[in-house]
């Protein structure tokens, strides 16, 4: 592959509408939506909603046969956690030899997840970093695409994929950067979310919370704690460094940001539980690890969304 030119979404929440709408803005690219037949329906009826237009999108379906097979060069995929198992399932038909699999999700699950099923030579880690993006009643509003960070974790074509991401983002006009530590930004955003966004969702308030009330920290530097360990084994070498670097990122965050798991608690969708604190928990458990503040807000986060019928 000399250029990335096919580019496949996978999930159209915020950040995969977001990056469907810049990619196919771009030059020599073309761009494709993965859903189900329903959503198909759906949204070549009512389209997506991005900043207050309507956008419309290449919709196709999973190829069911070897001989439909039609490769991209990147597939990004932007799902909840509750489909990513299908999603990895969905993306099966247009895998070929080259395609770079990327993803926007949450969490630590979906790379070992997608190397599991597709090899680490077509994985490349990347995560989105910013609070511009909101999800409010299906329309999205967004005030910045300049978030995107990849890099390099010594997999199989890591190198070679790094350079292509590199042409194609500027090419797509999209900030982005590339880290010589990956895997620390990587769990660096997992470990925010969890301390400091389910925080926000136990307290049901945006990032005010730890300005307004600083007892609030309490809590998000209790699951703060609890991660370090797991990232260490993870194979993270500076874990250490995490309680001061994210406590001190966390409060430079605007206090009026709603992290997307407070909007889907607002929104009384389901929120995220089973790859941040329950991922934690589980982990840690391994690993022979007590998690009193993760059991906490995984019990009172379950249990809301088991009041909203999830």
């Amino acid at each position: 592959m000399n250029k990335i030119r096919r580019v496949m979404i996978v999930g159209l929440g915020a950040l995969g509408t977001l990056y469907a709408d810049a990619f196919q803005k771009t030059e020599n690219t073309e761009v494709f939506v993965l859903v189900d037949e329903e959503r198909k329906q759906r949204y070549e009826k009512d389209g997506r909603i991005l900043n207050g237009e309507k956008c419309s999108f290449n919709y196709v379906l999973p190829k069911t046969s070897d001989a439909e097979k039609e490769p991209m060069d990147l597939i990004l995929v932007c799902t909840k956690s509750n489909e990513m198992h299908m999603a990895l399932n969905m993306i099966e038909g247009y895998v070929g030899d080259d395609t770079i699999i990327a993803s926007l999700m949450n969490g630590v699950s979906f790379e070992e997840l997608a190397i599991e099923k597709y090899g680490a030579g077509h994985v490349i880690y990347m995560v989105y970093l910013g609070d511009g993006v909101k999800n409010l009643n299906g329309e999205v509003y967004d005030t910045n695409i300049n978030n995107l960070f990849f890099g390099s974790l010594g997999n199989p074509n890591d190198d070679e994929q790094v350079g292509l991401l590199d042409e194609f983002f500027s090419r797509a006009g999209i900030g982005y950067g590339i880290k010589e530590d990956m895997l620390y930004d990587y769990w660096r955003k997992c470990i925010l979310i969890v301390s400091f966004n389910e925080a926000c969702a136990v307290f049901g308030t945006d990032y005010s919370v730890f300005h307004n009330a600083p007892e609030a920290m309490t809590l998000a530097k209790g699951l703060l704690k609890e991660c370090i360990p797991v990232a260490r084994a993870a194979g993270v070498k500076n874990a250490d460094e995490y309680m001061d670097d994210i406590s001190a990122a966390a409060m430079n965050i605007d206090p009026a940001c709603m992290p997307s798991i407070m909007q889907d608690r607002l929104m009384k969708r389901r929120m995220e539980v089973d790859i941040l604190a329950d991922e934690i928990i589980r982990r840690s458990r391994l690993l022979g690890l007590k998690t009193p503040y993760c059991d906490m807000v995984s019990l009172i986060l379950n249990v809301i969304n088991k009041q909203n019928g999830f």
